[in-house]
């Protein structure tokens, strides 16, 4: 139901489901994260992301780095941004393709050519996004 508000652009109504659910999961913060980033609400979407991390029970992934680094690179926040990137690294997320994809391109978009740079040559897998990015 929330992702089906979500991807209708009903984000009032996704949000009010959202903070009703009595327990909230990963794939629902996950769900409300991604609505908040697709329909341009990146100050929401960190605020967000800033609570889920003090859930104890819940653990953010690798959906959950790429939604909120996608905020972070249309905020320019980048201080919470190198912060996420040492949780990602510190849980082996890093690696993963989406997750340095959106690093790589937040740290462009950002101004930090060196550290996309970085990201890039780490990454095993390049693919066309991160080529792109660094174009």
């Amino acid at each position: 139901l929330l992702s089906g508000y979500a991807k209708s652009g009903d984000i009032s109504n996704a949000v009010a489901l959202f903070e009703e659910m009595p327990e909230r999961d990963v794939p629902s913060w996950n769900a409300i994260l991604a609505a908040c980033t697709q329909n341009g609400l990146f100050v929401e979407a960190i605020s967000l992301f800033r609570r889920m991390i003090n859930e104890p029970l819940v653990r953010p992934n690798e959906v959950t780095l790429v939604c909120v680094l996608s905020a972070c690179a249309q905020t320019g926040t980048l201080q919470l941004a190198k912060g996420i990137h040492a949780f990602a690294y510190r849980r082996a997320l890093s690696s993963d393709v989406f997750v340095s994809n959106s690093l790589v391109d937040l740290y462009g978009k950002c101004g930090n050519l060196e550290e996309a740079s970085s990201v890039f040559k780490m990454t095993n897998k390049k693919s066309l996004t991160a080529w792109n990015s660094m174009i």
